[in-house]
């Protein structure tokens, strides 16, 4: 009871990316209309606007960075869920070669048991494969981007 009464209740979790990159972009505008000239003709506020755009294509990538993060995880997630699912059955398949009585052969569903958890092995395949793809494919965009800002 003691223990209990000192843990904080839990917080409410609110993803606010997006009005992030609403303010940082309108503060790019604002900056960026409003900042001096140097003789140059350059900006001399370079970390907000610099040459090319860097922070506007800094966001981009940041953008791109986070929806290939969400992919990556909402991938994973199904990738856990279909594990637990086939364990699950796993399970009752132990428990149906352990159970053997003349009168009650489980012959039949152990095999229909065997074909769905193959079926579910080979989708899980499936879904490690395209796992592998949106890593790979992030790497690659990651590389490219940092390139292109160096």
């Amino acid at each position: 009871p003691l223990l209990t009464s000192m843990v904080p209740p839990p917080v409410s979790v609110r993803d606010r990316t997006p009005e992030f990159f609403l303010l940082c972009e309108r503060l790019q505008k604002q900056l960026g209309s409003t900042a001096p000239a140097s003789s140059n003709g350059a900006s001399h506020n370079t970390a907000i606007t610099g040459p090319g755009q860097r922070v506007g294509s800094q966001m981009d990538h940041n953008k791109a960075q986070i929806q290939q993060h969400s992919d990556f995880a909402r991938k994973a997630a199904e990738i856990g869920h279909g594990i637990h699912k086939t364990s699950l059955k796993l399970q009752k398949l132990a428990q149906l070669a352990k159970r053997s009585s003349m009168f009650d052969d489980p012959a039949q569903e152990v095999d229909e048991l065997t074909g769905l958890i193959k079926q579910d092995i080979q989708g899980l395949n499936t879904f490690i494969l395209e796992l592998q793809r949106v890593s790979a494919r992030g790497a690659k965009q990651g590389e490219a981007t940092k390139q292109s800002l160096d």
